[in-house]
């Protein structure tokens, strides 16, 4: 997953798995994650940027199985 280098991904730094509780760090996402603006009560996306924003995370996807070597099935 490190090799995975794509605009729309965070890319993995590293990962902890020595011991329980298991942690992977990510690059630093300024403006917080789409979860929780998705999540903001005072938010209220519009169709289109609701389907841009699916097709944002399509290509990203795409992108990542293709740098992967193939075998999503989106690809």
């Amino acid at each position: 997953m490190k090799r995975l280098h794509h605009p729309n991904l965070l890319r993995l730094l590293g990962v902890c798995s020595a011991a329980a509780p298991y942690c992977a760090v990510l690059e630093y996402m300024e403006g917080g994650s789409l979860e929780d603006w998705l999540a903001d009560a005072e938010v209220h996306p519009t169709p289109r940027e609701l389907l841009f924003i699916v097709h944002q995370v399509w290509r990203s996807l795409q992108g990542a199985g293709e740098t992967a070597g193939g075998g999503w099935p989106c690809s």
